[in-house]
């Protein structure tokens, strides 16, 4: 007989563990371990195959992204240096200053060819022949001058801008090709997938690059019509000069004859001026006196013998603000000081007037409630007025109106200056009484003011003011020339700058001098 078939020994039993198992137990073993092993062989392929798909995923990510560093390369190629919204944010800027310097130079052309036909109005008139009557008043004439020359430095700094301008636009519109060529140049070297996207990208650049072009170019066609607009005013203005200097010759010339034929009875004196301009300087530190940041209201900023100004004093020198009494009386000082300088007294013919100006409060002690000559008795103990040229008494009407009230000695007359036409014929009534009882109690005798006349002076003869608030500066100006011995050389339309005048003079403690003609 053969013998029995060997057992296989199942998968992790010992030969002796195995024989103790029957047949049918140990083919089930084994089955099972079969089974086992093939389980583990599908995991072992399932794996493989994930495995394989993840690292696709992975390259696809890795192949991705690369694309995107690309495409974001090629688009700085076209944003670099000179990007997209720098290029916008400019050429917004360098339009809208184009736009402005045009409406500049329209605004300047308005302003001289209303000068130029003023100029030549006055050109016309004054050719009427040799006995012509006055053409224009010395002052307005002088105005005239002096506004010439300021467009003709305004037209070259227009012109100056105009230059400057159209250098920005030109870069800006440098700028503006580089960066379209740089978009066109995207569009046509597809040679890769990023460079496809990126052209994309570079065809809406250089739609939007095409449309400040244009704006570009019509900034370029304004600045030109600015330039056009500007380049005949520097002839027209210098034809306009040789006019004006015929006509501030027949001005002055007509003004003297008619002073020598007219009566001698004047405001001030004969000595024709003009006024002087601020330097750049002055007008900076005028900017800084008047402006947000220039002091406490408090601090003193000029002192000048013994009178103080404080930062809200000098304010009251800004446009359309009433003159304090400190503004007024420091600069009554400073008339004083410069006459002293200038040889008051000294019978030179046309030297200042040796003069007294009383402080603004002197009036208002003499008059505010009634006639009180023993409330101001003692103001000029030290002082010989009669031995004097001239008494200035300023006066703050009703506390609302500067005007001058003058004893004048030289040509024995007592006079009123008010900027609003006041007579002033209370004001003085009660100076003539005050220099009768003023004689009286330092000399003890009476004083004939029998031929002492009153004039208070007319439009014809003064400049008046034209708001309701140069009534102060009009009063400074009045005697600075009544003192200085010149002619009136002001008017209303001067009064901005001698507001900005009186700045400086107070700071530098110093009065200018005019130009003589």
């Amino acid at each position: 007989l053969a013998p029995p078939p060997l057992k296989p020994v199942p998968y992790g039993l010992t030969s002796a563990a195995a024989s103790s198992l029957t047949f049918r137990e140990h083919n089930e073993i084994f089955f099972m371990q079969e089974k086992a092993a093939e389980h583990r062989a599908k995991m072992l392929l399932l794996n493989t195959d994930k495995a394989t798909k993840e690292e696709a995923r992975t390259q696809r990510i890795e192949k991705q992204c690369k694309l995107s560093e690309e495409v974001l390369a090629k688009l700085r190629q076209l944003a670099e240096p000179d990007g997209l919204d720098a290029l916008e944010a400019d050429a917004r800027e360098v339009t809208d200053a184009a736009c402005e310097v045009l409406e500049s130079a329209l605004n300047w052309e308005a302003t001289i060819i209303s000068l130029a036909n003023d100029v030549d109005e006055l050109a016309f008139t004054s050719r009427d022949g040799a006995e012509r009557q006055l053409p224009l008043p010395v002052p307005e004439a002088q105005a005239l001058v002096t506004l010439h020359l300021q467009l003709k430095d305004d037209a070259n700094t227009a012109d100056a801008e105009v230059s400057f301008a159209r250098a920005a636009v030109s870069g800006v519109v440098a700028r503006a090709n580089l960066l379209g060529e740089k978009a066109e140049r995207a569009l046509w070297e597809k040679d890769s997938e990023a460079a496809e996207m990126a052209a994309l990208k570079g065809h809406t650049m250089a739609k939007r690059v095409d449309i400040h072009r244009s704006e570009l170019a019509d900034a370029e066609a304004k600045l030109e019509r600015a330039s056009q607009t500007l380049e005949p005013l520097t002839g027209r203005l210098n034809a306009i000069a040789s006019i004006l200097a015929l006509a501030n010759a027949d001005a002055l010339l007509a003004f003297a004859r008619a002073q020598a034929a007219a009566p001698k009875r004047r405001p001030a004196g004969t000595r024709l001026t003009t006024l002087s301009p601020l330097n750049d300087e002055e007008e900076d530190m005028v900017d800084e006196l008047l402006g947000p940041g220039g002091g406490t209201g408090e601090s003193i900023i000029s002192e000048f013998e013994g009178q103080p100004v404080r930062r809200h004093d000098i304010l009251t020198l800004r446009p359309v603000q009433w003159l304090n009494d400190e503004v007024i009386n420091v600069y009554l000082k400073l008339v004083l000081a410069r006459a002293g300088r200038d040889g008051a007294g000294s019978g030179v013919a046309g030297a200042p007037l040796r003069a007294h100006v009383f402080q603004s409060f002197f009036y208002t002690k003499l008059a505010d409630r009634g006639y009180d000559y023993k409330g101001i008795r003692r103001w000029t103990k030290n002082i010989d007025i009669f031995a004097l040229d001239a008494l200035l008494v300023p006066i703050n009407q009703s506390r609302s109106h500067w005007v001058l009230a003058v004893a004048n000695m030289r040509e024995k007359r007592f006079e009123f200056y008010d900027s609003l036409g006041g007579r002033g014929k209370a004001q003085m009534e009660m100076i003539r009484q005050y220099l009768a009882d003023e004689h009286m109690d330092k000399k003890k005798t009476e004083l004939d003011l029998g031929e002492w006349e009153d004039v208070a002076w007319k439009r014809s003869e003064i400049p008046y003011q034209d708001n309701g608030s140069d009534c102060g500066a009009f009063m400074c100006q009045f005697a600075s020339t009544l003192v200085r011995n010149v002619a009136v050389n002001f008017t209303c339309h001067d009064m901005p700058y001698m507001r900005r005048r009186m700045v400086v003079e107070i700071m530098t403690k110093e009065l200018r001098d005019d130009v003589d003609v």
